[in-house]
């Protein structure tokens, strides 16, 4: 569970910001990150710190060196398959394609 701590002391440190001031920003009890360097972080608190630092938790855990929150989290192809109908009559091809665009464009364009 290093890689955590490690990720962590180096995102509060990029920031200059203290392990101790993470955890008063969070409502963590005093010294609890540091004990993420021998234990388990529970899957809260990790989501917590990485809601905080704006990171993925799949970068807080190693999993990845990409720190992007993926925030679409949303398979557009696999939506649209699983769209059975609209007002109980079935979504055509053509309807997909237009909404398939739509979707691509307003995720292109978001922030």
């Amino acid at each position: 569970m290093n890689i955590i701590y490690n990720r962590i002391k180096d995102l509060a440190n990029e920031k200059n910001i203290s392990l101790a001031q993470v955890e008063r920003d969070l409502d963590f009890s005093n010294g609890v990150i540091s004990t993420w360097r021998k234990s388990n972080a529970s899957q809260d608190k990790i989501l917590k710190v990485a809601n905080y630092f704006n990171v993925s938790t799949d970068y807080l855990l190693g999993r990845t060196d990409n720190r992007n929150v993926d925030k679409t989290n949303i398979d557009i192809e696999e939506a649209l398959n699983s769209a059975m109908s609209y007002d109980g009559k079935p979504i055509t091809e053509h309807d997909k394609d237009i909404i398939r665009e739509l979707l691509k464009a307003y995720l292109d364009n978001k922030d």
